[in-house]
């Protein structure tokens, strides 16, 4: 793993690069160092493999909610189907026909049509947002998320996120920024597919 330091603002970043390695991964905030996850067997960034349990008795994960199912958004929720069968999918978008839609080309296995529900029950819970409504989210879920939860984001802004989510995120819920960079030239939910993040660096916060 390659990592990458921002002086400015105080943040280390770790990629995951386009090839297959062992190990743990360590995500690195102004507040913490934790332990995400523990990639065996390897760690494929294409798509997310090694992040999601094996079987139905690793329980590190069983419910990903993925808010914002654009193009970043509804690629996620392609690649974790494609790569895992004991891992929910759950969908949310203020835009209804974009969440309808998510769910006929297989983005996600179902769709809530309120936040409270699609989060409450969520091991994961994907931000995939314009950068300026995140701070809201944080907002209007954070009383709603169970202990242990995980959010991420794929904001192309770090610092920012970094700050809102040390100010707005208890220490029950733990929170790793993430910026895949994936996806250039293409745009909207037409555009997604699973292999979105093959051979793509995916930097962690």
């Amino acid at each position: 793993f390659k990592a990458i330091s921002y002086p400015e603002s105080g943040y280390r970043m770790d990629l995951l690069p386009g090839t297959k390695s062992h190990g743990r991964i360590f995500l690195q905030t102004s507040r913490r160092t934790k332990r995400l996850l523990h990639a065996d067997p390897p760690l494929d960034s294409g798509g997310l493999h090694g992040c999601l349990p094996e079987s139905p008795e690793d329980n590190r994960m069983t419910q990903v909610t993925i808010i914002g199912l654009g193009l970043i958004g509804s690629s996620i929720g392609m690649a974790i189907r494609s790569a895992r069968n004991n891992v929910k999918v759950i969908g949310f978008d203020h835009n209804s026909a974009v969440q309808s839609r998510a769910k006929k080309i297989g983005a996600i296995d179902d769709d809530e049509w309120r936040l409270d529900k699609a989060v409450k029950d969520a091991d994961l819970v994907v931000l995939a947002v314009p950068v300026m409504e995140i701070p809201v989210l944080m907002d209007n879920m954070v009383s709603w998320l169970k202990p242990g939860t995980t959010v991420t984001d794929t904001a192309s802004t770090k610092s920012r996120v970094m700050e809102w989510a040390t100010e707005k995120m208890p220490d029950s819920i733990g929170f790793v920024g993430g910026h895949p960079l994936a996806g250039g030239g293409l745009a909207g939910q037409e555009s997604a597919h699973p292999d979105m993040f093959v051979d793509a660096s995916y930097p962690l916060m």
